[in-house]
């Protein structure tokens, strides 16, 4: 039985166009400034997989960016879309390999990176007539990308237990909180019980919304959690995540129903109901 989901060919390039308008706004406006290419020569120490990437100066720094805002743009033009998607996919991939090379902790913008390579080996985005195996590409390449999103959060609550334990919530939350000058996080130190209570909250979402995510009947809620956890670590934290929630919509909410399974034409029309309505002679 071949491997599809419902509208995949359909939902893709609704993916492809919010994720290229996000990556446009994340590259534009988010944490690319000039200080890496000022300071390569004294912080750029790339490791591992970085290690193959030289330093690129401001040149180099800025043709990246520019790139990519490119490509951006082109993925919203259906005849050089998934040409544009390979090309953004190679630059913010390098852009994103030479940024990490300035410490260890980059890698909170990994999703963009996979979502673009599983865009841009989509066979044919948007062929709602494709075959079969552009149907199961589609397919394959859409559930991984939600498959994705559910190890996010999968990952994030279990590295809560694993280096919290079951007291994490009795103690990390609450620390971040008097350490931030926000209005939220200083309404909530003072309640250290609430706040204990919505750190046990926050781990059992974690753990529950890759089920939330992947099963259909429960998308909705699953989505409306996500949305609804990331806000209020931004009031509370100022941590958004919000290229990763943007994206949701697009990833896990479009449902459209199988006009595949109404006729094409009025001649086809005319012979389903001639036949809906047709007696029925048994012999």
């Amino acid at each position: 039985m071949p491997f599809t989901l419902q509208d995949a060919d359909y939902v893709l390039p609704l993916v492809r166009v919010s994720v290229a308008l996000t990556l446009f706004v994340w590259v534009s406006w988010g944490p690319f400034p000039d200080f890496y290419p000022q300071q390569e020569g004294w912080l750029y120490a790339p490791s591992g997989l970085a290690a193959a990437i030289p330093p690129v100066g401001h040149v180099g720094f800025y043709l990246l960016k520019l790139t990519v805002l490119s490509g951006c743009l082109g993925m919203l033009v259906r005849p050089v879309a998934r040409l544009s998607t390979v090309v953004t996919a190679g630059a913010f991939g390098w852009l994103n390999g030479y940024v990490s090379g300035f410490g260890d902790l980059w890698n909170y913008n990994t999703h963009l990176n996979i979502f673009l390579i599983c865009l841009s080996l989509c066979p044919t985005a948007g062929a709602r007539n494709g075959s079969n195996f552009t149907r199961e590409a589609a397919s394959a390449l859409l559930f991984f990308m939600r498959f994705e999103v559910a190890i996010v959060y999968l990952q994030a609550g279990l590295a809560k237990l694993v280096h919290g334990g079951l007291l994490w919530p009795t103690r990390t939350p609450y620390v971040h909180l008097i350490l931030q000058d926000r209005l939220g996080a200083t309404w909530l130190s003072n309640m250290p019980e609430v706040v204990t209570l919505l750190g046990y909250l926050v781990i059992v979402s974690e753990l529950a919304l890759p089920i939330l995510l992947l099963a259909k009947p429960t998308r909705w809620f699953g989505v409306t959690l996500a949305v609804l956890l990331h806000v209020s670590f931004y009031l509370g934290l100022g941590i958004s995540f919000w290229h990763l929630w943007v994206l949701f919509p697009a990833l896990f909410l479009i449902d459209r129903k199988q006009k595949s399974l109404r006729p094409e034409n009025s001649s086809e029309r005319t012979e389903a109901t001639t036949k809906a309505f047709s007696p029925r002679v048994r012999l």
